[in-house]
Formats: C-alpha cells, sequence, structure tokens
C-alpha cells in the first residue's frame, strides 16, 4: 500500500515556450522518415 502525502499541481508550459523544440523534434521526424525511405529506395550495385 501507499500512501498520498502530498500532491503539487500540474503547470504545463505555454505553447509560445515548447514551439520551438516542437519545431525542431517534428523537423528531425520527418528527415529521419525522409532518410529512411532514400534508403529503402537505394539500389547498390
Amino acid at each position: 500500500m501507499i500512501l498520498l502525502e502530498d500532491s503539487r499541481p500540474l503547470t504545463v508550459p505555454p505553447f509560445d515556450q515548447v514551439k520551438p523544440q516542437l519545431t525542431q523534434r517534428l523537423q528531425q521526424e520527418q528527415l529521419q522518415k525522409y532518410v529512411t525511405d532514400l534508403r529503402a529506395k537505394a539500389k547498390v550495385q
């Protein structure tokens, strides 16, 4: 059994604060997908 002694309110950061991080993450994911697709289509001779 676990006893909860205290809790603190969850504060969500404002969108403007996390927007650059989200943008960078999406760009990285898109680039990774592009590279994966290129490797799948590549012909090695």
